[in-house]
């Protein structure tokens, strides 16, 4: 088993070592508050252009020149003062990365993208365009040129998920979306209570939970899977809470050990003491038969992550061993208990039951001389006040004799 342990430990180390390599960022998202105020747009030759973006809270929010865009959907407002009717925009994108060279620092363009975008435009009408960017995990420059190469307008934009709209729904695709989560959680659901299955097949023990536990964990995953199914696929589609699958498998492979606990049995230790009556020391330990084995059923969810179990050895014949009726279980008669990593047990030999009849009867021979000396001691006093008593009503007999003597005499 150690060697298993050296793997887990190996594989943390490993882990531990891309974490410090590579330093993983994470990500925190927080809504950034909208602009207000003076709306200054950008103008081409044919239009006046204003920019717009759909806030997650504040609704449609007005972008200004060097802000930032997290939505990938920009709305551009134009006003067209000639009889032009359409409008080309170059969009020019790129991410800015900082190089060394020598002792200098310099910005050098990475990822640049360019896409062009043509404006629908009506005189002295103000006319919607909706243009949709390329998604940027990262920070990227965004600049707009117009037709004639002139730059009109420069922002940034990073993606943000919370600026992203939800997928679009009809009644027929919401329930086909709905009933394709539920028919694959179950699948889930079936499969972790197979590799469930397989753990309790495969380690020659497991951690106890209760059914009780069990179907609380259960609760909690046909709690999500209803709130995902009834409200989160709606609201951001069925790709976007594939998320909700983990602590479902999670809660179903943990379920599965309260169904699929290997089989217990459990064995009494009894041993005589020395005492004024027949007294027996008595212990229970629960265990777990594996491959001719025996194994400790009591371990914790530590040990069976680093593959610890505590085997239980019975040395000595066990001739002081009793099979209890309509059980599994068992009684042996024991001399010691070791307990280091296994526990060892020691029993008692064939001779033992000899000294245990006498002792029994020894004992049973000293309660009956006990209450025999007890009942002789009554006895003697029953007969000492008997006695007594008629001691003094001869006492009395001869008292009132004299005085009829005496009144004779006189």
């Amino acid at each position: 088993m150690k060697w298993k342990a050296l793997i887990i430990i190996a594989l943390i180390a490993l882990i531990g070592i891309v974490v410090i390599v590579y330093r993983p960022t994470i990500k925190v998202y927080s809504i950034p508050e909208p602009r207000k105020g003076f709306i200054l747009g950008a103008r081409t030759d044919n239009a006046f252009l204003f920019l717009f973006y759909e806030h997650p809270s504040e609704g449609e929010a007005p972008l200004q020149q060097y802000d930032t865009l997290y939505s990938n959907e920009l709305t551009i407002y134009a006003l067209a003062y000639t009889d032009t009717t359409q409008e080309n925009l170059t969009f020019h994108m790129y991410r800015v990365e900082q190089v060394k060279q020598g002792n200098t620092t310099i910005e050098v363009k990475r990822d640049i993208q360019n896409i062009t975008v043509t404006l629908v435009l009506r005189k002295y009408q103000i006319v919607k365009n909706v243009i949709e960017l390329p998604t940027h995990s990262e920070k990227f420059t965004v600049e707009i040129y117009s037709s004639d190469n002139n730059m009109i307008f420069k922002f940034y934009h990073e993606t943000h998920p919370l600026f992203l709209p939800a997928k679009k729904y009809t009644l027929g695709s919401l329930f086909m979306d709905r009933l394709a989560y539920i028919l694959s959680a179950l699948i889930i659901c079936l499969a972790s209570l197979g590799a469930a299955k397989q753990t309790v097949e495969k380690r020659k023990i497991v951690p106890r939970l209760s059914v009780g536990a069990g179907l609380w964990i259960m609760t909690v995953a046909a709690v999500l899977l209803y709130i995902t199914a009834r409200m989160l696929i709606y609201m951001f589609g069925l790709l976007n809470v594939a998320w909700t699958y983990i602590p479902i498998a999670f809660c179903s492979y943990v379920f599965g050990f309260s169904l699929l606990k290997p089989k217990t049995q459990t064995v009494y230790l009894m041993k005589t003491l020395d005492a004024a009556y027949p007294t027996k020391k008595l212990y229970a330990i629960e265990v777990v038969q594996r491959d001719g084995k025996m194994y400790l059923a009591d371990i914790s969810w530590k040990d069976f992550l680093l593959g610890k179990c505590s085997e239980v050895k019975i040395e000595g014949t066990p001739q002081w061993a009793w099979k209890i009726e309509n059980t599994d279980d068992i009684i042996y008669i024991f001399k010691e208990i070791n307990e280091n990593e296994n526990i060892t047990i020691k029993l008692e030999g064939i001779h033992e039951i000899d000294v245990d009849k006498w002792m029994s009867n020894l004992k049973t021979t000293e309660a009956i001389a006990k209450e025999k000396e007890y009942f002789r001691k009554r006895l003697l006093e029953e007969m000492a006040t008997k006695e007594t008593e008629i001691d003094k009503r001869v006492l009395d007999f001869i008292k009132k004799y004299e005085e009829i003597l005496l009144a004779e005499g006189t």
